[in-house]
């Protein structure tokens, strides 16, 4: 090892960069040359590093359990730097270092410690000193995690209060957003909805946790049943943000997913509205795509809010309503021609394979539905209303 002096400058000039805990878990076990816990005043442990290297058994099953039993608690949490060599069968009768360095993990946390196993059973003078600078930067780094992800609850908690949002808040949720972990974020938001099949529709919030923990900048929780998640385009694109939760949009574990950008989470409670009732008539068109965008589905949830102020039928026409009576009275499916026709930009031949139809008895069709309607089909204007009426008879 090189002298103290030269390592504790090069630590000491390095540690202000790093502002990954893992990244700084990695640096002490391989400047060290050692494993390391952090445990907090009851023995819980906080983070660990890799564990092929710890020969103490005891050790290995508090990890598994996530906390300390009574004599390592006794024997790690000490007021003062302890180093001692453990020789005991637990450890299968090797001789093994383990230097524990107190720590204080913030103001409402306990003090606790880092516990570090020396894998070559050297607990000198220079490797307490570099062990002491090392679990100092450890505790700071940790207590600012801990308090980000106290951030990050106190955020979830605001965007399920946006899931209820009423104009007449809309002060309150102005100030509330210059005050949270959004303000002032680069990039879009987008918000995807992802609906658990009936076999996991007890473990949401878990599948939630799992989501929120991919990254700082995604939010996920648990609403009436379905796992919404939020995250900042300004580092993560849809498609890479699908890439992430594609494990848990398959089909033992997720019914679909659907995304849609906005700008403003004022918006959130809307977004959302029209996100879920574009992802059911995504489930229901597409049943076996996993993953969809609503921005396909948006004109047809558009229809349905008029819907909501008046039955279709009396959005329909005369002439649209002339060729619905016709394929009710005469069992034909004219309806279905006419919305092959036009989806594939009245093209012919795109519209005859669709449907499986020789091309001469689609132009026969297309001559009659004419007819029926009693205006031509090559007009922009009334194609594009056309459309809107068929989609308003299908969501029937």
């Amino acid at each position: 090892m090189e002298n103290l002096s030269e390592m504790s400058s090069m630590l000491l000039g390095r540690l202000p960069q790093i502002t990954s805990l893992r990244e700084l878990i990695e640096l002490s076990c391989s400047v060290l040359q050692a494993s390391l816990y952090i445990v907090d005043g009851q023995g819980r442990i906080l983070e660990h590093s890799a564990e092929e290297k710890v020969l103490c058994e005891s050790w290995l099953n508090a990890v598994r359990e996530g906390q300390l039993n009574d004599d390592h608690r006794r024997t790690v949490l000490t007021p003062e730097v302890n180093c001692n060599v453990v020789r005991d069968k637990q450890c299968r009768g090797i001789p093994c270092a383990r230097l524990s360095v107190p720590v204080q993990l913030g103001e409402n946390m306990l003090a606790g410690a880092v516990v570090f196993f020396l894998w070559n059973n050297d607990p000198s003078y220079e490797k307490q000193c570099l062990a002491m600078i090392l679990a100092g930067a450890l505790s700071n780094l940790l207590q600012k995690e801990r308090e980000a992800a106290g951030t990050h609850r106190d955020s979830v908690r605001l965007l399920k209060e946006l899931l209820d949002y009423k104009p007449g808040l809309k002060l309150y949720f102005e100030n509330a957003l210059k005050s949270s972990e959004f303000a002032g974020m680069t990039g879009h938001f987008h918000l995807c909805v992802l609906l658990p099949q009936d076999s996991a529709a007890q473990n949401t919030e878990r599948q939630a946790e799992s989501v929120s923990a991919l990254s700082e900048f995604i939010w996920a929780f648990d609403h009436h049943g379905t796992i919404i998640v939020l995250f900042n385009t300004g580092n993560y694109t849809p498609e890479s943000f699908h890439t992430l939760i594609a494990p848990l949009a398959d089909a033992e574990q997720m019914q679909a997913g659907c995304s849609i950008s906005f700008d403003e989470l004022l918006k959130l409670r809307y977004v959302y509205e029209d996100t879920r009732s574009a992802l059911e008539l995504a489930c229901t068109e597409e049943s076996d795509t996993r993953y969809h965008k609503s921005e396909r589905y948006l004109a047809r949830v558009f229809l349905q809010r008029c819907r909501k102020l008046l039955p279709a039928e009396e959005y329909y026409p005369d002439f649209f309503r002339r060729l619905i009576e016709h394929d009710e009275r005469t069992g034909k499916s004219y309806v279905r021609t006419l919305a092959a026709y036009l989806d594939n930009g009245r093209n012919t031949n795109a519209a005859a394979k669709q449907l499986y139809m020789h091309r001469n008895s689609m132009v026969q069709q297309l001559d009659r539905i004419e007819q029926i309607l009693g205006m031509p089909l090559d007009d922009s204007e009334t194609s594009f209303f056309l459309q809107l009426c068929i989609r308003l008879h299908e969501l029937e």
